[in-house]
């Protein structure tokens, strides 16, 4: 897995550790003071931190981020579109998505997971 991956406000920080078990290095945007950026600011902070991905929970990203990803090609944009769950659940489910399917990101591109 190459890059970076930044886990954007909406996805549950316990998703970092499962990523890390997947071999993928990852933070939080919370965890980095990020939380309160707009869609286009948090791709260019996320890109000029040298992140290579956002994953995000939210599907109106790929609207705001579509213009954004022009500016900044080598960002990928992945919408993880798992039902809505407590945190356990969501982690569940996302492990099991993985397993059958992992997330490939391409870089200038919005992908929506599984």
């Amino acid at each position: 897995m190459p890059g970076r991956w930044l886990l954007d406000a909406n996805v549950p920080t316990q998703l970092v550790l499962t990523l890390k078990g997947f071999g993928v290095e990852a933070a939080t945007a919370a965890s980095l003071g990020w939380k309160q950026l707009t869609n286009g600011l948090l791709v260019e902070a996320a890109s000029n931190a040298g992140f290579s991905t956002i994953l995000t929970r939210d599907k109106r990203f790929r609207q705001s981020a579509s213009e954004t990803l022009k500016r900044f090609p080598a960002m990928a944009l992945v919408v993880l579109v798992l039902p809505q769950a407590p945190a356990f659940d969501f982690l569940r489910d996302f492990e099991n998505s993985w397993a059958a399917k992992p997330i490939q990101p391409m870089a200038g591109q919005v992908i929506t997971w599984p």
